[in-house]
Formats: C-alpha cells, sequence, structure tokens
C-alpha cells in the first residue's frame, strides 16, 4: 500500500511507476515500451502528457492495478496502427493535396529571398523555389540549416535532447510460443 499523495503539478512516469509497481517494472517493462515509443528518458517524461489515464487514477486516490481490472468498457490497452502501416497516412496526405513533395532530397542551405519566399539548395546541385518550408530532420540538421537565418532558433534547435530508436517487432506462430 501506498499512502495517497495527490498529484499536484506533475512527475515522470518512471517515478510513479516505480512507486507503485517496483522499480523492475518502470526499468524492465515501461522504460523498453513507453520510453522507446517517446524516445525517451521515462524519468523525464511527463505522466500527465504521456499517460494521463494514469494520472487521473492517481488523483482519484486510486489504485492503478485495481482500475485496469474494474475497466469494462472499450478494447484493451494496445498500439494499433493502419493496416497498411503509417505510410498509409502520408500516402493520403499527399493524394489529397496539389503541394509537391519531395523525397530523399537533402537541402544543403534555404535562404529566404527579397519576395519572402525561400530558395532551397539540393545537395544534387538543384536550387527550388518554395513558398513554405516544413523541416522534417533531427533537431542538429535543422540548426545547421537554420543558423544563417536565426542563430537562436540555431542555437536552441542545438540543445535539443533525442534519442535514435529503433523499434523491432517479431511474429511467431501460437504453436511455437508453446514450447518456450
Amino acid at each position: 500500500l501506498i499512502p495517497y499523495r495527490r498529484l499536484s503539478s506533475d512527475i515522470g512516469v518512471g517515478d510513479f511507476i516505480s512507486r507503485r509497481l517496483g522499480r523492475q517494472v518502470a526499468e524492465r517493462l515501461v522504460d523498453p515500451v513507453l520510453g522507446g515509443l517517446h524516445a525517451g528518458d521515462i524519468n523525464r517524461l511527463s505522466l500527465r502528457a504521456t499517460v494521463p489515464e494514469l494520472a487521473a487514477v492517481a488523483d482519484a486516490r486510486g489504485s492503478v492495478i485495481l482500475s485496469q481490472r474494474a475497466r469494462k468498457s472499450g478494447p484493451p490497452m494496445s498500439f494499433v496502427t493502419w493496416a497498411g502501416g503509417l505510410t498509409t497516412l502520408v500516402e493520403r496526405l499527399w493524394s489529397d493535396t496539389d503541394i509537391e513533395v519531395r523525397t530523399s532530397a537533402r537541402v544543403s542551405s534555404v535562404t529566404v529571398m527579397p519576395d519572402g519566399r525561400y530558395c532551397l539548395e539540393i545537395a544534387d546541385g538543384s536550387v527550388i523555389e518554395v513558398d513554405a518550408v516544413v523541416l522534417a530532420v533531427p533537431a542538429t540538421v535543422a540548426a545547421g540549416l537554420l543558423r544563417p537565418l536565426s542563430v537562436n532558433a540555431a542555437n536552441l534547435l542545438g540543445r535539443v535532447r533525442f534519442a535514435s530508436v529503433a523499434t523491432v517487432v517479431v511474429a511467431y506462430p501460437g504453436a511455437a510460443m508453446r514450447h518456450i
């Protein structure tokens, strides 16, 4: 039993889980799943932002385990995606627009033209003029591209902490699992 402690603000997911279910559960179950999903340290991930359902249980003076047992409606907690994978979302967004999208085109510089549009220099030597730019790149790459335009933005991006994540999904026939 754990004495009730209302979450006055927020705590890390790791602290919350460790106090209620033990350090081993936090390290061996929650960290690989939630820490990997969010590419972060579970002790720094906000409970309210990443698992608001658990924060609500704590605020209601409830038990994490009993609240899951009492949950009768809705599907069990799980990870889901589109049948064709996350690419399905991107492909659908592309199909519903007349915007030109280029992938695998490494941009080596971004400059602002006098009319407010942007000039992108591509690594292959080509140049593209565009109305807007979306930098879907790691923060360090964005910092390098933005430094000539905004030293302040580049410095802020340079301080962003991130982790590389690799997710491996393995499927076994049910019969094979009986022998483990």
